[in-house]
């Protein structure tokens, strides 16, 4: 599998993603392109057992979506949006175990990224959300957001962005089989 922006491997029945996509991490055309062929790898039976996705740029995970292609939009951005949209789905939605390995800022994308994840850990990171038009249509539930380890997911918002959460069971693994 040929990539451009992302690295792919195996170890230990693990699939380790790393985003080296400098400056930033930013989500464009090639990393929408790199992400999709990662899930389609993940979606074979026996490629792993878990996967893992972190920055191989020290200090910053991901920031989302690439602000300098967003100075001149044309139909051909405006179609990466749904297809942004379910990438992040399918990540959320693989019947494996997935972690986010949180090495640097995670903003806007970036942290909704991190989120698709059933578990999270960060390293002295921070990440922030800022309130879009996608955001208005999901929330975030957390449990245990006191400690540096969250495990959140979204759910489809009742009343408009980030209504009130509620805890949502949610199995701790999805092994597949």
């Amino acid at each position: 599998m040929e990539l451009s922006v992302l690295q792919y491997e195996v170890v230990d029945s693990v699939a380790v993603i790393r985003m080296s996509h400098p400056p930033v991490n930013a989500f464009g055309p090639a990393f929408l392109e790199d992400l999709e062929k990662v899930l389609t790898r993940l979606d074979r039976p026996g490629e792993a057992r878990a996967a893992l996705i972190t920055s191989a740029i020290p200090g910053l995970f991901c920031v989302g979506d690439d602000v300098s292609q967003l100075r001149e939009v044309d139909d051909s951005l405006l179609a990466l949006h749904p297809r942004a949209v379910a990438a992040l789905d399918a990540f959320e939605a693989l019947p494996m175990p997935t972690i986010a390995a949180i090495n640097g800022h995670a903003l806007g994308g970036g942290f909704e990224l991190a989120l698709t994840c059933d578990f999270r850990s960060r390293n002295n990171s921070s990440w922030r959300k800022p309130i879009t038009r996608s955001a208005q249509s999901r929330q975030v539930v957390c449990m245990d957001a006191s400690s540096s380890s969250h495990r959140c997911r979204h759910e489809p918002a009742t009343s408009g962005a980030y209504a009130a959460g509620r805890v949502v069971n949610r199995p701790l693994a999805r092994v597949r089989s």
